[in-house]
């Protein structure tokens, strides 16, 4: 009788640290894989309160870029994009090129804490503000990735 009951109370301590363990992981975060650097404007974005949203044209040989149009957002719809932004899946590697056909402002308080062009021919991201090295990979392919695509050519449905 007495190496059954140890037998139970041993199972139910495992399952009590089984319990424990799946619980407290519930509350931690996503794992970020993106640069160290990177991770204060992306997974971890500040609030904002308006958002710009800009499509970009090529100059000459392709190397840079200016603004063709732009669309100021704030309220609800900021704050989704803003959600989508953190949301993303980031990557600590991404390809040398860099072709953006869009680039984006996040804004707190009149101020520009994000500015930075995508691209998703390459599935990766320039920072400007902050002047960061190098570009940050993204998921531009998955299903996060195409969503917030899709969001920027429902800002600018002429050019698609």
């Amino acid at each position: 009788m007495s190496a059954k009951i140890k037998i139970i109370g041993y199972l139910s301590c495992c399952l009590l640290l089984m319990l424990l363990q799946a619980s407290t992981g519930a509350g931690q975060s996503r794992r970020f894989n993106g640069n160290k650097e990177a991770k204060p404007y992306t997974l971890n974005l500040p609030a904002i309160d308006k958002v710009e949203l800009m499509k970009l044209k090529s100059e000459g040989d392709g190397r840079e870029w200016s603004v063709e149009n732009s669309k100021m957002v704030d309220g609800v719809e900021a704050q989704k994009i803003a959600a989508s932004w953190r949301s993303q899946t980031y990557y600590p590697n991404s390809a040398i090129c860099h072709y953006p056909g869009y680039a984006i402002k996040f804004y707190a308080r009149d101020k520009v804490i994000v500015y930075a062009s995508l691209c998703w021919e390459c599935n990766n991201i320039g920072f400007i503000t902050p002047d960061l090295k190098g570009t940050q990979g993204f998921g531009g392919d998955d299903k996060k990735g195409q969503q917030l695509l899709q969001m920027f050519r429902t800002a600018f449905p002429e050019s698609q």
